[in-house]
């Protein structure tokens, strides 16, 4: 049986298996079973020395956290998949000029606490996956697309602000991969 998990990129981490992927292969699209965070490069995390790209992070960086106040951050995971990428284009008074919009893989969970999570869950607030809020104006899906991510790992799953979004940082184990037939 096929195990995406194999299919990391030799520079990415962590690596259980080397081997090449050619992206070219359209039968091998990854799947995103068990994944629910990832953040391209240049995303803005907030920390305690202020934002900083997703990919100058390391291991003990203190990372803002919605739920914890400041977390210690465990592990980085940078890994490549092709996902549909959702641009959400932000509200000018949510966001500084230079994170108007911000590019999240499909898969990604989202902290909603507006109208949308009342009619989608019931609840005042839910997170959510990206592809799930496309609206086709301020929230688009660019389509399938290869993605560098970035997944935070924290000794617990948090909300964290990436580009003045709500965002999880993930299982603070990460989701075995099955196989995709």
């Amino acid at each position: 049986m096929f195990d995406p998990a194999t299919l990391w990129d030799a520079h990415c981490e962590p690596v259980p298996q080397m081997m090449r992927y050619d992206w070219s292969d359209t039968r091998m699209l990854l799947s995103d079973v068990g994944l629910s965070s990832g953040c391209r490069p240049g995303t803005m995390i907030l920390t305690k020395d202020g934002e900083l790209p997703v990919e100058y992070l390391v291991p003990g960086d203190m990372v803002i956290t919605r739920d914890r106040g400041y977390a210690p951050l465990v592990r980085v995971e940078r890994f490549r998949r092709i996902a549909h990428a959702i641009r959400f284009v932000l509200p000018a008074e949510r966001t500084s000029a230079s994170h108007s919009q911000v590019v999240l893989p499909g898969f990604q969970q989202v902290y909603i606490r507006d109208d949308r999570a009342k009619v989608m869950t019931g609840k005042d607030s839910a997170m959510i996956r990206a592809d799930a809020l496309v609206d086709g104006e301020f929230i688009t899906d660019l389509g399938m697309t290869k993605l560098e991510l970035y997944a935070l790992r924290f000794a617990s799953e948090h909300v964290i602000y990436a580009n003045g979004l709500e965002i999880a940082s993930g299982p603070a184990k990460a989701a075995v991969l099955r196989g995709v037939a």
